[in-house]
């Protein structure tokens, strides 16, 4: 055997050990749930679904789902919107857009309402109803200390056992298990109560427990004695403008589906675009926002619903939503 013989079937031994080596790190057998190891071509923990870097088996071995890949973001989206069966249909909202206002503007443009018709008998059921009865239980006063009582308590309870209960948050839950994002409702029911209902100090450096996701999303919080913060859902936009504490100025932008950018003024305080579904359920909301928030943290989300195209945008906040709009 000639040197050269010899050289090429050590060389070709090498090879087929380290394939060998590559193929057994490609798996999740005996690692789910391991810490990032960067020696590893592929991880097995949660984190992996975020950052593109799951094993071919993760899903599989370490979920419990099935070993088909799961749908994509498109397709769960979309799935959520048709699944909304408590969506507000045409003829239970009717709106007035009236002026096209650009950005920025701080004074009312549109004499008139923005809604010109709701279905109060809709509105005042199910988890609309559930969804309300939550609207006072926060100080938009940015600062402030948010404490909630045992009966602010079962109102945040009543109102997760009820959205989870609709085949919107269904959709959900088989999603992100299949993601292994979450392993139960009952993990996702934790996830939500954290995302949205657990407090949290929104000032960067401050210790004072003074706001939460859904104080900021839903309801709307005071920035300072002139401005808005948050304030992203229809229903909250609806009830202060029929109590005569929002003013309507004008629209910014509109998008399909039912999507709008406005501007308005809240206890004298301005919002100069301000973005919404319009008539959509409370679950599909909460749905919709946590889904993007737990696929893309900290930035843009592209999702379709309706078939159209659509931006979510959420950030986070100590674990816990800062915000999450649509972008209209």
């Amino acid at each position: 055997m000639t040197p050269c013989t010899v050289f090429l079937l050590v060389l070709q031994t090498t090879f087929i050990v380290s394939r060998a080596f590559l193929v057994d790190d490609a798996t999740c057998q005996n690692r789910c749930g391991s810490l990032l190891d960067a020696s590893k071509p592929c991880q097995c923990n949660s984190a992996c679904v975020r950052y593109n870097d799951c094993c071919a088996d993760y899903v599989a071995l370490c979920t419990g789902g099935a070993t088909g890949s799961c749908v994509s973001l498109t397709a769960i989206s979309e799935d959520l919107w048709a699944s909304d069966v408590n969506r507000m249909s045409a003829s239970d909202v009717t709106v007035n857009y009236q002026t096209k206002v650009p950005d920025g503007t701080t004074t009312d443009k549109s004499t008139q309402k923005l809604f010109t018709y709701v279905n109060e008998a809709k509105l005042g059921s199910g988890t609309y109803k559930l969804l309300s009865n939550l609207m006072n239980n926060y100080d938009p006063v940015k600062g402030a200390r948010e404490t909630a009582t045992t009966a602010e308590l079962a109102e945040d309870n009543a109102f997760l056992d009820a959205i989870l209960a609709t085949t919107v948050m269904t959709k959900l839950l088989n999603y992100l298990t299949c993601k292994g994002l979450v392993t139960s409702q009952a993990a996702l029911r934790t996830v939500l109560k954290k995302h949205w209902f657990d407090f949290y100090a929104r000032s960067g450096t401050g210790t004072i427990l003074d706001t939460s996701g859904f104080e900021h999303v839903i309801v709307g919080e005071y920035k300072d004695g002139t401005s808005v913060n948050g304030f992203h859902n229809w229903v909250s936009f609806y009830e202060k403008e029929k109590a005569g504490s929002l003013n309507y100025f004008g629209y910014v932008s509109q998008a399909n589906p039912s999507i709008i950018g406005a501007a308005f003024s809240w206890d004298n305080r301005v919002k100069t675009l301000g973005s919404f579904f319009i008539g959509v359920s409370p679950e599909f909301e909460l749905a919709i926002y946590s889904l993007c928030f737990l696929s893309h943290p900290g930035g843009v989300c592209n999702i379709s619903l309706n078939g159209s195209p659509v931006r979510i945008v959420s950030y986070s906040k100590d674990g816990h939503i800062a915000t999450a709009y649509v972008a209209a």
